[in-house]
C-alpha cells in the first residue's frame, strides 16, 4: 500500500534536527515496521497496515518541544496528539486517526503493547539496539548528545552507562512476541541476545 507523499511532508514539519529523534529515525522505524508486517502476515497474521504506518511516521513528532509546558504528560502523548490532528486535517476518518494515536502511545516507556500493531511499532522503535555494535554505539552516542541538548545536563561516562543499562533492561523485560522465528530452540529471544551482547560490550568499555 502506497502512503501519500503529503503525509510525509506534513509529518516532517514536526521534526527538528535532533541527533537521534529526527525524521530519519522515523523513516528507519517505518522501514522496520514494513518488514515486520511482511513477516507477521507471512506467518498467517493480519495487520491494519495504514494506521500503523502513519503511527510510525508521526511517532516522535514534536520531540524537541517541551511537552509539559504544552500540557502533555509525555512526549509520546504530544506526538500522538499531533498525529491525530494532522491525520484528521488530511482527511482521514476519526477512527483511523484515533487508532494511529493509540498505537503511538504504545511506545511510552511504561506502556504494555496489546494489539499486534502496537507490538510492531514498539519492536520497530527499539530495532536500533540490536544491530551490529558500531550501529548500537552510533545510536547510543546520538542519544547521549540529545540528552544534553534537551536537559542541559552533562553526564559522566559512568552515569550514562548506568542510565543506558537501566533503560535497556526495562525494555528487555517486556518480551514482545510476534512470530516463532524470533526465538531459538530454547525459547530465547534473538533480539534480546543481540541487545544484551551490545550492552555488555558498551559496559566493558
Amino acid at each position: 500500500m502506497v502512503i501519500p507523499k503529503k503525509v510525509f511532508l506534513v509529518a516532517k514539519k514536526h521534526y527538528s534536527k535532533l541527533p537521534y529523534h529526527n525524521f530519519d529515525h522515523a523513516l528507519h522505524v517505518l522501514k522496520s515496521v514494513r518488514q515486520l508486517i511482511k513477516r507477521y502476515e507471512a506467518s498467517g497474521g493480519k495487520v491494519d497496515y495504514l494506521p500503523l504506518c502513519h503511527a510510525a511516521i508521526f511517532h516522535d513528532a514534536g520531540y524537541a518541544l517541551n511537552q509539559k509546558k504544552l500540557g502533555f504528560q509525555s512526549k509520546e502523548h504530544l506526538s500522538a496528539d499531533i498525529a491525530y490532528r494532522e491525520l484528521k486535517r488530511l482527511g482521514y476518518s476519526n477512527n483511523h486517526a484515533n487508532k494511529a494515536r493509540k498505537i503511538i502511545l504504545a511506545t511510552r516507556r511504561e506502556a504494555e503493547p496489546k494489539t499486534v500493531e502496537e507490538k510492531i511499532l514498539r519492536a520497530s522503535d527499539l530495532e536500533g539496539m540490536k544491530g551490529n555494535y558500531s550501529e548500537f554505539m552510533k545510536n547510543n552516542n546520538a542519544l547521549k548528545e540529545e540528552f544534553y541538548l534537551l536537559n542541559k545536563k552533562k553526564l559522566t561516562l559512568k552515569q550514562w552507562k548506568l542510565m543506558t543499562k537501566k533503560q535497556i533492561m526495562h525494555y528487555l523485560a517486556q518480551d514482545i512476541k510476534l512470530t516463532p522465528r524470533y526465538y531459538d530452540s530454547k525459547g530465547r529471544s534473538l533480539f534480546h541476545k543481540r541487545v544484551l551482547n551490545n550492552l555488555q560490550k558498551f559496559l566493558n568499555v
